[in-house]
């Protein structure tokens, strides 16, 4: 068999993971709009003639409208499915369950019933595969709420009924009362019988406010979890990190840049920053080479059980990223020069010889220094250089590029250009790879009415 049919035959977890989901979304979809539907428009005569004789009509009534609710429920929840919630699929298995017990009300709708359970029954085969958190704080605020606003739909129907006592007709009676205010709350106010314009207008607002709260309960229910910012004392395990690891050419900005870190063990990491959904990692893992793919597998693992898009942000060797089945692209390539090899000989070497003997008439002096001796011997003159240049191209950006703070760092090296006259022309930095013996180009920055050669000596 060849390399590619053997691919093509290997089990992929995470995409049987999104197809199991996906399908269960669109089925959640088809039974609510099925639901919706029949329980608007579909009437099983003999089947409702058959439930009269058994329970009120007022009960049946009460299953369409328990039905309809539940469809719109199951519409709300199969986005949740789809991405893999837990919360989601626990809500779901209960409003499945209530389904199949209103279906049966509503008119001995067996069918509608049947299909409910099927589905019920695949997503507890499936359970393993909705397995993503949702934000511990923000579910919390959502049972709060989803308690908090059942009891405000409760207080504001109560509190509407004492105000306008003379203008609604009520039957006597406190079952018979609760009874009318839990149809009320699920969407049929029908018992409350309206004698003035204001009180039908009350009366239509209750399943509104009822809606209104449960929805805002849910949709906090179901929203991704945050990721914990990272510690100073993270930082620094990192730093270190990077000093035996760091590889990538932006690896380093990973104690800056970077919002957040998921360690796979105490030599493997990936720092990475969350926006939205979209967990993005700076780079590739840091750690020993024989361990990227499985860093970069524990990463996607991670992210699915949060609710996260895993990306990755200018990686090196495209293999393992491939293999994993993620979408490689290409945004840019790295220009790498070897100063052992590189001379300034040649006729492609040409323009750079003139800028640099153009600086030296000019009397631009380059000195290369710690940065953490640039901001302390001319931080004002780094600042003044730094605000001119960003004036004319916007604010600083700080994922994968360095920012003036980040001249703090005493592995960081900058390069100073300063004028015969001693003014500050330009400035650059450099970002250290230990584990490739290299330097990076970072922060490239000079006054607008420079000395052309300065920036290019």
């Amino acid at each position: 068999m060849t390399d590619s049919g053997a691919k093509s035959l290997k089990h992929d977890p995470r995409a049987e993971r999104r197809r199991v989901r996906l399908f269960f979304a669109g089925l959640l979809v088809s039974s609510a709009i099925l639901d919706i539907v029949g329980a608007l428009l579909v009437q099983h005569q003999t089947r409702s003639q058959v439930l009269e004789s058994v329970v009120p009509t007022s009960i049946s009534l009460g299953g369409r409208t328990g039905v309809v609710l539940s469809g719109l429920t199951l519409l709300l929840l199969a986005g949740g499915a789809a991405r893999g919630k837990r919360i989601a699929w626990q809500l779901t298995c209960i409003v499945l369950l209530a389904s199949i017990g209103f279906d049966l009300i509503k008119d001995l709708d067996i069918e509608d019933s049947v299909l409910s359970a099927w589905i019920l029954l695949g997503l507890w085969w499936f359970r393993s595969h909705f397995d993503a958190d949702s934000d511990p704080r923000r579910l919390r605020w959502g049972l709060a709420a989803l308690a908090g606003g059942v009891t405000l739909a409760v207080a504001y129907a109560v509190f509407g009924t004492l105000v306008l006592t003379g203008q609604l007709a009520l039957e006597s009676g406190v079952v018979v009362r609760l009874e009318l205010l839990a149809e009320a709350l699920i969407g049929n106010p029908t018992g409350y019988r309206a004698l003035t314009e204001r009180a039908n207008w009350f009366v239509s607002t209750i399943p509104i406010v009822s809606y209104g709260l449960v929805v805002f309960a849910l949709l906090l229910l179901l929203r991704p979890v945050l990721a914990p910012r990272a510690a100073a004392a993270d930082r620094e395990r990192v730093h270190q990190l990077l000093k035996r690891w760091g590889r990538n050419p932006i690896s380093h900005l990973a104690v800056h840049g970077s919002e957040s870190y998921h360690w796979i063990d105490d030599d493997l990491c990936v720092a990475f920053s969350l926006r939205g959904r979209t967990a993005l990692a700076l780079g590739d893992p840091i750690g020993p080479p024989d361990a990227l793919e499985r860093g970069t597998e524990a990463f996607i693992g991670y992210c699915e059980r949060q609710d996260w898009i895993p990306a990755f942000y200018e990686v090196g060797d495209d293999g393992p990223y491939r293999q994993l089945g993620l979408t490689m692209v290409p945004i840019g390539s790295e220009a790498i020069i070897r100063a052992q090899e590189f001379t300034l000989r040649g006729n492609q070497r040409q323009n750079i010889r003139h800028m640099l003997h153009r600086a030296e008439r000019a009397g631009v002096r380059v000195t290369l220094i710690p940065a953490p001796e640039a901001r302390a011997q001319m931080a004002d003159q780094l600042e003044a250089v730094s605000g001119q240049w960003l004036g004319q191209r916007g604010p600083e950006l700080n994922f994968s590029l360095g920012t003036l703070n980040t001249l703090s760092d005493p592995d960081i090296t900058v390069g100073v250009a300063f004028s015969a006259q001693g003014r500050l022309e330009a400035f650059v930095s450099w970002l250290p790879s230990p584990a490739r013996k290299s330097w990076t180009l970072d922060l490239m920055r000079r006054r607008p009415d420079a000395e052309p050669a300065a920036s290019k000596s």
